[in-house]
């Protein structure tokens, strides 16, 4: 029994506590993103008559003082939403994948297996290589795949330097 715990002591000591952090961190994020994955599963895709209702209640909130920005805002989020629904189950399936392939690259690098950090690279990079393929085209999904690189770097950059503790 003692030398299991002198092994967990090891093992927590060679994990170190930025590792752990940036570890819980990642999955807390993960965790996010598969419950919004699990409700958009759950609600399915928008029926003709519900894709048309939801676009009737976004232009309801435009009128003529409106900026132009936001106008511009309304236009493209009713576009996205359109090819969102159209391409419902590719671009579910390719989450759940994204979602699974980040619990495990993050699994592994707990478990100090440096596999993990390059299954990390992949799920970070698939949500920017999903919105390039199917919504360049709209200026949100551009400022997304920003937003998502930014924070995908610093990451990737904090990983990187724990990479030493890894075999």
């Amino acid at each position: 029994m003692e030398e299991l715990l002198d092994q967990k002591q090891v093992r927590q000591d060679q994990r170190g506590n930025t590792l752990l952090t940036l570890c819980i961190l990642s999955w807390v994020w993960i965790g996010f993103t598969a419950i919004g994955v699990a409700m958009s599963l759950y609600q399915g895709k928008l029926s003709e008559e519900e894709l048309v209702n939801e676009k009737y209640r976004l232009l309801e909130t435009m009128n003529e003082d409106m900026p132009p920005f936001l106008e511009r805002v309304l236009t493209e989020s009713i576009a996205l939403m359109d090819k969102t629904n159209e391409n419902f189950g590719v671009l579910m399936s390719l989450n759940l994948i994204t979602v699974v392939v980040g619990f495990l690259g993050v699994f592994w690098m707990f478990k100090l297996k440096k596999g993990g950090f390059y299954l990390y690279l992949l799920y970070s990079l698939m949500p920017i290589l999903v919105n390039a393929v199917f919504f360049i085209e709209f200026k949100l999904s551009q400022y997304g795949m920003i937003f998502t690189g930014f924070f995908s770097i610093i990451f990737i950059l904090l990983y990187v330097f724990q990479l030493k503790r890894m075999s």
